[in-house]
Formats: structure tokens, sequence, C-alpha cells
């Protein structure tokens, strides 16, 4: 997914309230957001919300039950804001979550959507073949990765906390 990130320019997109997304796919965003580097951030005019940090990247399936149909990256501890738990209003952090659905035609990627679901989290969906895994056999890259990211999602939920950090 390496092929995914920009160094130049970040990816953008507007929705029907008026925000403009700034994201990055490995990375941090090329224009910053309160001189804070993140991989993804929200603006209206020049006011603007990180909505998580590169530190806390983590992966998953799209799909438990079918490893080819993409992955999931999940970016946590963004800008603060109000959620309603419980009917109650808390103070949280932003996330966000790209999926990237596999599409083999689609390079780098193409952009689908971006739904706010609350005031503090975020899905952002691509169409991409680097969210692919290949088919040419069980020792190619792409499958190797897919039993990567459930080995470290076993290694997590059986043994306690794995942190992944950096880039891809």
């Amino acid at each position: 997914m390496t092929p995914m990130k920009h160094l130049d320019h970040d990816y953008t997109g507007t929705t029907n309230g008026g925000y403009a997304y700034r994201f990055n796919v490995c990375g941090n965003t090329v224009k910053m957001c309160n001189a804070q580097p993140a991989p993804a951030s929200k603006w209206r005019g020049t006011k603007c919300n990180n909505l998580g940090e590169m530190s806390t990247q983590s992966f998953s399936l799209l799909d438990e039950s079918d490893p080819t149909a993409g992955l999931k990256v999940t970016y946590r501890d963004g800008d603060i804001c109000k959620k309603q738990v419980s009917g109650q209003m808390e103070i949280g952090s932003r996330e966000v979550t790209y999926e990237i659905e596999c599409d083999r035609n689609a390079d780098p990627g193409v952009l689908q959507k971006i739904v706010e679901t609350s005031m503090c989290d975020y899905t952002i969906t691509f169409l991409s073949k680097h969210g692919c895994a290949t088919n040419a056999g069980a020792g190619s890259r792409g499958w190797t990765f897919v039993t990567l990211v459930i080995l470290v999602a076993v290694a997590y939920f059986g043994k306690g906390h794995v942190r992944l950090v950096g880039d891809w």
C-alpha cells in the first residue's frame, strides 16, 4: 500500500456539510493542521481538526470471512471532540478509518466517499489494487501481507497490546 502515499500533495475531498478533508495513506498530510502532523484533517476555511495520529496506526480486514475484500487502516488519538455515550456528552478524541477495497484496476487509489459517522469518527473509502491480495499463491507478497495482518491481530488480542509505528 506504500504506493498510495503521496509525498507532494494530499488526497482531498469535500462533504455536503461544507467540510474539506485532507488525508494521506501510509503517511502524514503534506498540508498540516495547526502545525501538527497527522494522517488526516477536517477543514472549514482556516479552522481545522486533526483526525488521528500516525503512531496509533492499526490494521484489520474489511471482511474477516473474505481476506480478498480489502483492508482497514485506523488512526486514533486525533484532536479532542465531544461525543455522546449512553446519553451523556463526553470528551473523546477523533479517529479516522481508511477502508481500502480491492479493485485491481484502481492505481494508486480512487476516493469513493467520506463519511462522518459521528462528531469523532470518520471513514474514508478508497478503491485500490493495493487493497487486493494477490492470487499468485500462498508465497506471494499480497497473501504474506494478509497473513501478517491476521498474525498481528491474533498477537494483539491474545497476548496484549502490540503497536505498529511508522510508515509501512
